[in-house]
């Protein structure tokens, strides 16, 4: 099975839609997105950039729009934030020979707004926690989602198409009887990648204007390069015209 940057894309975006619930709504990430622009200016916009065509798309998921049945007019989305945003120094290997690749750096960060308000000043609830607190919440999150990504494996469904699913979710799916079977057919997502990301830059972010700190990791995703295109060799050779041929007002 080949890899494309889309198919970890649409991997963490899961991870958030089937993140467990918990006792505290901050402590489960209620969005994904990949980030589009440099120097992230979604994040101050209502609907993160995003419009009703990234439903079905890798790039975008809300827990709120999704409460919403996916309102074209009520694009909406809440923190916490799990995003993702290409940085530099991507490269590719072996460009020109048999078995090219793109390797990506990514950072994944998860994203959370400070809140000093008087149901906080009681020490309880989500809005209560300190900067700390926040770097440690997202944290966790991250890390688990990260986890996602890593248990999603390759898989034929009821004899259809390849697909990338995570085993927790094909377990469940078997034992509810949802699916008929699941053959195996690749190892984890990341197994090209695995060899990039022995150590990585892993940092606190802060956005003091905007009152939104996190935790954000810089990975290395592996994918396939090759491609297979179709080229058109009919095409019609019509020969010089001269100028006046296509003079309409001579």
């Amino acid at each position: 099975m080949t890899i494309q940057l889309p198919d970890i894309y649409a991997a963490l975006r899961d991870s958030v839609r089937f993140y467990p619930a918990q006792e505290l709504k901050c402590n489960q990430p209620q969005t994904w997105r990949v980030l589009q622009r440099s120097g992230a200016v979604e994040i101050s916009t209502q609907n993160l950039g995003a419009t009703v065509c990234d439903k079905d798309k890798p790039f975008f998921w809300s827990r709120l729009w999704h409460e919403k049945q996916y309102n074209p007019n009520a694009i909406t989305w809440a923190f916490p934030l799990l995003y993702a945003a290409e940085v530099d120094s991507n490269v590719m290997v072996d460009p020109f020979g048999g078995a090219p690749k793109f390797i990506y750096n990514v950072q994944v960060g998860v994203l959370d707004v400070w809140s000093d308000d008087p149901d906080g000043r009681k020490c309880v609830g989500c809005n209560a926690r300190t900067i700390n607190e926040i770097y440690f919440d997202t944290q966790t999150v991250l890390q688990s989602c990260l986890k996602y990504l890593e248990y999603t494996r390759g898989y034929s469904i009821d004899s259809g198409p390849d697909v990338w699913a995570n085993a927790d979710f094909v377990a469940q799916a078997l034992a509810a009887q949802r699916i008929v079977s699941a053959n195996f057919k690749a190892p984890s997502i990341l197994t090209a990648s695995q060899a990039l990301n022995r150590e990585a830059p892993f940092f606190r972010v802060e956005r003091s204007a905007e009152k939104i700190y996190g935790t954000a990791i810089n990975l290395r995703f592996a994918t396939s390069g090759c491609v297979t295109p179709e080229w058109n060799f009919t095409e019609t050779d019509f020969g010089v015209l001269a100028q006046e041929a296509g003079c309409k007002t001579c």
